[in-house]
């Protein structure tokens, strides 16, 4: 608990009115203890790495995984520079996922960020290309552990609502593929 109670001491002496989000159990308590309102609303799944789809009870996902690819979707990690060179079209497919939210005026902000066009320090950006153009976007936030990265959260993940079945799915698997060197 060293390290949970040295990040609450410091929080709380450095920045006393900062929220803080996606914690763990022991955080929560050594915050509560410096005089933080803790609000738990559920658990964050823990994937572990490499991932397999194999097995009976993930037959849905490998059909879904299998019509993105054999539609002709390729996903692929960009870095910020590749990133911006189809930031038009990820904008326009950002926009047309909002349009189709019950609030699609604004970015819903709670437990979620909002999309963020620009490079954001330690994020990882996937993009599903069909026919050479962007149809689905997964953004990951990095997990840090006593200072490293020890994993990824999924922070966005938008697609068009008229891409073809399975982008979602194969967004997330690729990540995980991607993130299997080290990281939940």
């Amino acid at each position: 608990n060293g390290g949970a109670g040295k990040f609450a001491e410091s929080l709380s002496a450095e920045l006393p009115g900062a929220s803080v989000f996606h914690i763990e159990q022991k955080t929560a308590t050594a915050l509560r203890r410096q005089g933080y309102t803790i609000c738990s609303m559920g658990t964050e799944p823990r994937v572990s790495l490499p991932f397999s789809t194999g097995g009976k009870d993930k037959s849905d996902l490998r059909r879904a995984l299998n019509r993105s690819v054999k539609a002709g979707v390729v996903v692929r990690e960009l870095d910020a520079r590749e990133f911006a060179s189809y930031e038009k079209e990820i904008a326009t497919l950002n926009r047309q996922w909002l349009s189709n939210r019950r609030v699609y005026r604004r970015e819903f902000r709670f437990l979620a960020r909002p999309y963020v066009g620009r490079d954001q320090s330690g994020e990882r950006r996937f993009v599903a290309f069909a026919d050479g153009l962007a149809v689905g976007l997964a953004v990951y936030d990095p997990v840090y552990q006593d200072g490293l990265v020890v994993g990824y959260f999924e922070a966005i993940v938008r697609c068009f609502t008229t891409s073809l079945a399975g982008v979602r799915d194969h967004l997330t698997i690729t990540a995980m593929r991607v993130f299997a060197e080290g990281s939940e």
